[in-house]
């Protein structure tokens, strides 16, 4: 039988890693100064600054293991984080969905590939 973690803990501690993975990637007025300027070719290959947090949060919310779709969005859409760039968070990372059949209800789940119960 698969136990989830106390989610009001999860919850702190997801809050908590958002706000690090943020302050990572604000660009300090000196460290600006010192990098090159950005070419347009250059720029493609950065990842915009919400896909990296979203990659971040999605991560941290799945450690764990399985958690219903559902909830995923629902976090994400209170974490600040838009259901699209959830979707290329979700893309980026290789989360397996699957239905869950281990409840009377069938509900979709979400996965890390090394992680196992979603199918």
């Amino acid at each position: 039988m698969t136990r989830f973690p106390d989610l009001d803990a999860l919850d702190a501690r997801l809050v908590k890693l958002s706000k690090f993975i943020e302050s990572l990637h604000e660009p300090s007025v000196a460290a600006a100064s010192l990098q090159p300027a950005r070419t347009d070719a250059r720029a493609a290959l950065v990842p915009p600054p919400q896909l990296v947090r979203a990659v971040g949060w999605l991560h941290a919310t799945l450690a764990y293991g399985p958690i219903p779709a559902r909830l995923v969005y629902a976090r994400a859409s209170l974490a600040g984080i838009a259901r699209r760039t959830l979707e290329r968070a979700k893309r980026v990372l290789r989360v397996r969905s699957g239905v869950s059949q281990r409840s009377m209800r069938h509900q979709w789940q979400w996965r890390l590939p090394d992680s196992q119960g979603a199918e």
